[in-house]
């Protein structure tokens, strides 16, 4: 298990999801910004993106039939930050 962190979008509330939720994900191979971006979702609704130093790795397990399970582990939500740090198991 490894615990990461990843961009959240400016118009997703914080106070809306909690710790022990399970990820969506999507791979966005023909993103114009980076061929390895991985959306996360909840119920189908993208809440952001996986950071991409951390991205290639799910690239990796999806190419080879292994699909990974993406919790939320921590949530900091306050005046000068926003960040939700996620558990990826393989």
């Amino acid at each position: 298990r490894r615990q990461r962190q990843m961009c959240i979008r400016d118009r997703c509330d914080l106070k809306t999801i909690s710790i022990g939720t399970k990820l969506d994900f999507k791979l966005e191979s023909k993103n114009a910004n980076d061929s390895k971006a991985v959306i996360l979702l909840i119920n189908g609704t993208t809440i952001g993106y996986m950071k991409q130093f951390h991205s290639n790795s799910i690239h990796k397990a999806v190419k080879s039939k292994i699909k990974p399970s993406i919790l939320i582990k921590k949530i900091i939500d306050n005046e000068k930050t926003k960040k939700v740090f996620i558990e990826i198991s393989f």
